[in-house]
């Protein structure tokens, strides 16, 4: 399903009589939930979607990754992963890892982000994201090499991301 942001709002009436005509859709979920990401109340509108469907999994999945409070994203991705279609899965427990092992990180606990972050890495194993996390949570407890092997497979994959410039500097 393919639509320009101008169109938002008929694309979302669509697919919503869509989904009445076939509530069991994952796909027509998917591509709702989509929609809902995109909008400017994107929070409302998945939790009126949760409400409505509380055990499709899409939507607890786009809710999780626009909270900003990471308690909340993890519980919706925790949800998501519960609810999730099979083919999404690998999908929705990676984000679930990464929020966690930022969480981790955020609160102190360097062992455990790695923890998630492996994870995280285990799923989709492309992510420089991931790789540039991970680095900072080594670096943390004193892995340095491991931490400058991680960030330079980081640049490796995402050559282009302007937050590498201090690391590149630094060689």
């Amino acid at each position: 399903l393919f639509f320009e942001i101008e169109q938002l709002d008929a694309a979302k009436r669509d697919i919503r009589r869509a989904i009445e005509l076939r509530p069991s859709d994952v796909w027509l979920h998917d591509s709702y939930a989509w929609m809902l990401y995109f909008g400017d109340n994107r929070l409302v509108e998945l939790t009126e979607a949760i409400e409505q469907f509380p055990k499709v999994g899409c939507y607890h999945h786009f809710r999780g990754v626009s909270q900003k409070n990471r308690q909340l994203a993890i519980r919706d991705l925790e949800n998501a992963v519960e609810y999730c279609h099979a083919s999404l899965e690998d999908w929705y427990r990676f984000d679930l890892e990464r929020i966690r092992a930022s969480n981790h990180f955020q609160n102190g606990r360097y062992h455990e982000s790695l923890d998630s972050y492996n994870k995280a890495l285990e799923l989709s194993p492309r992510s420089a994201f991931v790789y540039k996390g991970r680095a900072l949570a080594h670096f943390r407890v004193g892995n340095f090499d491991v931490a400058a092997a991680d960030l330079e497979k980081a640049i490796e994959l995402d050559s282009r991301d302007v937050s590498n410039v201090w690391y590149i500097d630094a060689h």
